[in-house]
């Protein structure tokens, strides 16, 4: 039990909503952050997902990124590319 409570919290109902017919943007100031280069040919793909998931690696990892960190990444990258289209994986 936490200090000051007599019961443990409860969440009764909860409802999330809409929003209805959503439309995928194309372009914005926070995509471009994040994908900085769109490949304009299939030869071009693999080399911008590299730029874009080692960009992100190390936001996320908070240090220097290794070949180790990456042969993952570029493993679910190729296996959503062959699902998809380049922005899908």
């Amino acid at each position: 039990m936490l200090p000051g409570l007599y019961n443990y919290p409860v969440i009764g109902f909860l409802r999330i909503q809409g929003p209805f017919n959503a439309a995928k943007p194309e372009d914005s100031s926070s995509i471009r952050k994040v994908i900085p280069c769109r490949p304009a040919s299939s030869d071009e793909e693999r080399a911008c997902a590299r730029e874009i998931l080692m960009k992100l690696a190390k936001l996320a990892y908070r240090r220097p990124i290794s070949e180790d960190d990456m042969a993952p990444l570029m493993d679910f990258f190729e296996l959503g590319l062959g699902q998809g289209t380049f922005e899908e994986a």
